[in-house]
């Protein structure tokens, strides 16, 4: 069995990206992508806000984000931050439509078997909790967590099942909002500068 890996959002382009980033580097001789080095958060800054605010372009600055970088490896991502702006984005996150699968912890009643396939059963319940005891302090761990709870859902009951395609779309909307929490964090870094 091949481990189970993220789900990609329904009409990802994300493939096409990473082959077509792949051909160029192959046809203009580049060796592959090495790790970047960290560089200083105002260097970071910087380089975002260029790309972020160019007059010149008129691309969506969100899609220069996700084109052109991983938003995980940017310092703002990773920062900590105070409990009520991660219970902004949790409670956006939390009266979405495709979370109401999501709110309450799965009952071994609803799902037999559940605790024995599951080791690390969450919810956005306790993701709540998670956030106001400090355990979750970042966009950072707020992202992984709802990752969990996506993996849970996909594990137990398989990518192609109903909860599968809910839980596709969950995930692209978290990874939508997050991201667009971390441009914000980065425009308003850029204009204190």
């Amino acid at each position: 069995r091949e481990p189970l890996a993220t789900p990609l959002p329904p009409n990802s382009s994300l493939p096409a990206h990473r082959n077509k980033r792949r051909q160029s580097q192959q046809a203009a001789g580049e060796p592959k992508k090495k790790k970047a080095s960290t560089k200083s958060n105002s260097a970071a800054n910087a380089t975002f806000a260029s790309l972020l605010f160019n007059d010149g372009e008129s691309q969506d600055p969100l899609h220069v984000l996700q084109e052109q970088f991983r938003v995980t490896d940017h310092p703002h991502y990773r920062k900590s931050r105070e409990a009520p702006v991660l219970l902004a984005i949790w409670k956006k996150i939390n009266t979405h439509r495709t979370s109401l699968v999501f709110r309450r912890p799965v009952s071994s009643k609803d799902a037999p078997g559940y605790d024995q396939r599951i080791l690390f059963p969450i919810d956005l319940s306790l993701v709540r909790k998670m956030i106001t005891s400090r355990v979750v302090s970042s966009f950072a761990d707020l992202h992984i967590r709802i990752g969990m709870i996506c993996h849970n859902c996909m594990k137990y009951n398989g990518r192609e099942s109903d909860y599968g395609v809910v839980t596709r779309d969950f995930e692209a909307m978290v990874d939508d909002l997050i991201l667009q929490a971390v441009y914000n964090e980065i425009k308003k870094s850029a204009a204190k500068s």
